[in-house]
């Protein structure tokens, strides 16, 4: 349990002895007053057993992710213009080619609170590329003047320390942001990923939002972060071309990524496996193009670690991805 490479962990700072308030050493803990529980307690313990009872939280790594490439994209924790009970949204984005039904997905928050998705529709679809925004209210006066795509309930995000998890009607988990004090949650700023296919689960990917929607909080709900005048951080044009880091990773049994090729060069994609061989090529022009968006499917390969090669006859540029069935 203490060892790093095992599937079941001890949550550090949680081990605790139950009546052990440390006042009772080589004494019985019912011997006069007991700091950390009742006197009926002390007595109860005493007479059961030699040992006390002792607590933990245990980790064990028995979750399940799907395969749907669907992104928390933006997050309003905190907003300023209303009350955080009516102006609080998520958006997310289909990163993949096909549409996905959200119909019975589940919504959770770091607590444990979850709202399970239920339109009117029969599906419930986010199509490719598109974006949806899922809000606590539908009432532009009470949200803060946000068109919303789904309302919910049951959960409420705090502004410092929280979850935001998707979980498919399996209850495997499609995406999760896992935020803290650190990652900068202003009030009246959204948080918004600006490359759709990175790691969200890393605050250096994520930058507050300097737009201005509704009655004048700052977010790009149901856009890109780059679909609005008044953006004051640019990125510059890349000199050579380049791999986003691959999104999901791990993954099963398709990831994406983009590719940077703005002046147009000859490229060639492979796939190599942890042996360096090349199981898959690619150098199609349409694919390689710059801003492309490259989905590798895996479905025929073993589980293991695979690596994405973009080159031309002088540089490469490699992505390591894991594949778990």
């Amino acid at each position: 349990m203490l060892s790093t490479g095992s599937d079941i962990h001890y949550i550090e700072d949680t081990y605790e002895v139950v009546g052990n308030d440390g006042n009772h050493f080589n004494d019985a803990i019912n011997n006069g007053s007991n700091a950390a529980v009742s006197s009926q307690i002390a007595n109860a313990l005493h007479s059961a057993s030699d040992h006390l009872p002792v607590y933990m939280d245990v980790w064990f790594d028995d979750l399940v992710f799907g395969d749907s490439s669907i992104v928390i994209s933006e997050i309003m924790a905190n907003p300023a213009s209303v009350s955080d009970s009516y102006g609080e949204w998520f958006e997310i984005f289909n990163i993949s080619e096909s549409s996905v039904n959200l119909n019975g997905w589940i919504i959770k928050d770091g607590q444990d609170n979850e709202h399970i998705v239920n339109d009117s529709s029969n599906d419930f679809l986010i199509l490719p590329g598109e974006y949806l925004v899922f809000a606590r209210s539908a009432d532009l006066d009470a949200n803060g003047g946000l068109n919303s795509d789904y309302v919910y309930s049951g959960i409420s995000l705090s502004n410092s320390d929280d979850a935001l998890i998707l979980t498919d009607s399996q209850n495997a988990i499609i995406d999760e942001v896992n935020y803290d004090n650190n990652w900068g949650f202003s009030s009246g700023a959204s948080l918004e990923l600006h490359d759709v296919a990175s790691n969200n689960n890393n605050s250096a990917n994520w930058y507050e939002s300097r737009n201005i929607y509704g009655a004048g909080d700052f977010g790009t709900p149901g856009t890109s972060f780059s679909d609005t005048l008044g953006l004051i951080n640019f990125k510059d044009i890349p000199k050579n071309f380049n791999l986003s880091n691959p999104y999901p990773n791990p993954f099963n049994p398709t990831t994406v990524f983009i590719i940077d090729n703005p002046f147009s060069q000859d490229l060639q994609l492979n796939v190599l496996n942890i042996r360096g061989q090349v199981i898959d090529s690619f150098n199609d022009e349409y694919k390689l193009k710059n801003g492309a968006r490259f989905t590798w499917n895996a479905k025929n390969n073993s589980t293991g670690i695979y690596f994405f090669q973009l080159s031309n006859k002088k540089k490469s540029v490699v992505k390591k991805v894991i594949y778990i069935k």
